[in-house]
């Protein structure tokens, strides 16, 4: 049963789904976001968020209604997180890679090696 949970990512979906309230929240408030991003680290929902700002793809074009939120995981700030598009496909990069999640949703992994 453990391992069949695993290989579904049932623990991530269940998290994903009691979380999404909040985070479609933090969103929007994150898409409304200029030039200052929000940079003060709180719970969303089951995530430790540590910074969000308004989605802009890698060439400037930014996506009415979209978000970038990163997130902490284990103490440990990674690029990874959560893209929200209410419109639109998040635009792949050699340093951005995605993960639909269904609806406006899409995991995010980025650069964060040495």
């Amino acid at each position: 049963m453990t391992v069949l949970a695993l290989l579904t990512d049932a623990p991530f979906r269940v998290r994903f789904a009691i979380s999404k309230p909040s985070l479609e929240t933090f969103a929007k408030t994150a898409s409304l976001t200029e030039d200052k991003p929000i940079d003060s680290c709180r719970w969303v929902g089951l995530y430790y968020m540590c910074w969000a700002y308004r989605y802009e793809t890698a060439s400037g074009v930014h996506f009415r209604g979209g978000a970038t939120l990163s997130s902490r995981e284990w103490a440990i700030e990674t690029n990874t997180g959560f893209v929200y598009l209410p419109k639109g496909r998040p635009e792949e990069t050699l340093d951005d890679s995605y993960r639909h999640l269904g609806g406006p949703w899409y995991g995010w992994h980025g650069w964060d090696s040495w």
